[in-house]
């Protein structure tokens, strides 16, 4: 069954300065009013244990009319519906790595899955569904559990929002009556009776997407105002997903640094990227310390902004060109992928720690947005595997160890011999992880590197200290040889 795919796109716009400042008035009292929006929606999740559809915000002023207030409404659920499914995500993964076992572990999933975390505690058991309860201890426990995912995965402060989300009642997208602008989109401002027309021009992305069979423009405008003052506007167009691709096989992939992407098939995709990256990180620098010498906080530096909004634009760009390039082949349907985190790449790069955060942010937010469009475009799936250990097992072997990693492009098994370039055989260890069902997401690189050894040991007839001692000797000797004839047979060096 075919979804929906919402995009958005800021077009150009040629209104005039004083428009783009009564739009930009209206962020404050918008900002207040999702803060309260806000406050009030939290109280009904913590109290009533479930999301409301539907807040009354009627006798509420604060400066916006009714029809403002109910953009602000659905604003601030749709906001909370997306953290309330990252907060599921982090209380799967949290209960699954722990000890809990038996009905206790099943009823807690069951209360995650219908995100009944808060609902009231009355007697010895909660109906979180129609034909399930749970133990009230359960559910304390649960309580519990999403004490500590809150506070890993903090809800934004909507009050510091810099992005208006308009629906059709407050932003109207209309077609222009003359030649001025491809969209007006008419803004309901802070003085009833008095809205503001701003005119639109589109591009080429935007007519391409709207061309597409299925292709519906939404009628609403994401209004965002930047630090300096300025406005841009985003209309959303909906589109069919695409079918699944079938029938096809699946492509490993590796993040790096030297190199951004290395695919199982043995190809590298942006190899000049952390060259990029250091050379953006020396004209960061000395502008960083040339303002902080002066006084001036960064974000009042247009000529920083403008740096930074290159670097940003930079990464992005070679996330999507080199992802392009590797879904451009049809035969591929499924791409298996690390578990993001681009934390570790920045800091094997040896960048500042300004452009390690750039990195970290926009990378996540850019390789995230990118495969979520591979899948709704052109029917790519993903499939996530942990990245602990990729880099230092060998695909030939299944010796684990940092010193199999020579160099930071070259890869020599230290019991097996097989050399490799590093990245490529980090690929193919991700798509043997998916292919022998090791997606491993729900443990942490002690429980990996443990498992990766007992799996070695008994492939070898190894001894634990056998593995133990070759793993803290240093040197380039080759590890003990294979205890069995059959052993010493398959740890023959293999080719890449």
């Amino acid at each position: 069954m075919s979804g929906k795919a919402s995009r958005a796109f800021r077009l150009r716009s040629s209104s005039h300065r004083i428009k783009d400042e009564r739009v930009a008035e209206i962020l404050p009292v918008w900002q207040a009013g999702l803060g309260r929006m806000q406050a009030e929606v939290a109280r009904l999740i913590f109290t009533t244990g479930e999301l409301p559809k539907w807040v009354d915000a009627k006798g509420w002023d604060g400066g916006l009319s009714q029809r403002q207030w109910d953009s602000v409404r659905a604003q601030c659920i749709a906001q909370h519906k997306s953290w309330l499914g990252n907060c599921e995500r982090v209380f799967r993964q949290t209960v699954a790595a722990s000890a809990i076992t038996g009905q206790v572990r099943k009823d807690l999933f069951s209360v995650n899955k219908s995100r009944a975390w808060y609902l009231p505690v009355e007697g010895d058991s909660v109906a979180i569904t129609g034909k399930r309860s749970v133990p009230a201890e359960t559910m304390w426990l649960a309580r519990r559990i999403m004490k500590h995912v809150r506070a890993r995965v903090g809800r934004p402060d909507m009050r510091r929002l810099p992005t208006m989300v308009m629906d059709g009642k407050v932003a109207k997208v209309e077609t222009p009556h003359g030649h001025h602008g491809d969209y007006w989109v008419r803004i309901a401002t802070l003085t009833a009776g008095k809205p503001v027309v701003i005119p639109l021009h589109a591009h080429r992305a935007f007519l391409e997407r709207l061309a597409r069979p299925g292709a519906k423009l939404a009628n609403h405008c994401q209004v965002h105002v930047n630090t300096d003052g300025t406005v841009d506007y985003r209309l959303v167009i909906h589109t069919p997903t695409c079918p699944a691709r079938t029938g096809g096989r699946e492509m490993g992939i590796d993040w790096g640094m030297s190199t951004l992407f290395a695919t199982s098939d043995g190809r590298l995709h942006g190899r000049g990227f952390l060259d990029r990256l250091r050379a953006y990180d020396a004209r960061l620098q000395p502008l960083m310390a040339a303002l902080q010498r002066n006084g001036i906080k960064l974000r009042d530096s247009r000529r920083y902004r403008a740096l930074v909004q290159d670097v940003r634009g930079f990464i992005t760009n070679e996330v999507n060109r080199c992802l392009n390039r590797i879904i451009a082949d049809d035969s591929i349907d499924t791409l298996v992928v690390e578990k993001l985190n681009f934390q570790g790449m920045a800091r094997e790069g040896r960048l500042s720690k300004r452009m390690r955060r750039l990195l970290s942010n926009t990378g996540r937010g850019a390789v995230n947005t990118k495969l979520a469009s591979l899948a709704e475009d052109h029917g790519v799936a993903t499939v996530e595997v942990n990245p602990a250990h990729t880099s230092r097992e060998c695909t030939g072997c299944g010796y684990t160890s940092k010193t199999n990693r020579t160099t930071q492009t070259t890869f020599r098994c230290r019991f097996c011999g097989k050399t490799v370039h590093a990245d490529i055989g980090g690929a193919r260890t991700v798509l043997g992880r998916s292919q022998n069902n090791r997606h491993w997401t729900d443990r942490n690189r002690g429980q990996i590197l443990t498992m990766l050894d007992e799996d070695f040991r008994s492939r070898w007839g190894l001894g634990f200290a056998d593995v133990a001692q070759r793993r803290n000797t240093r040197g380039s000797r080759v590890a003990p040889t294979p205890a069995t004839p059959a052993a010493q047979a398959n740890a023959l060096p293999r080719q890449a």
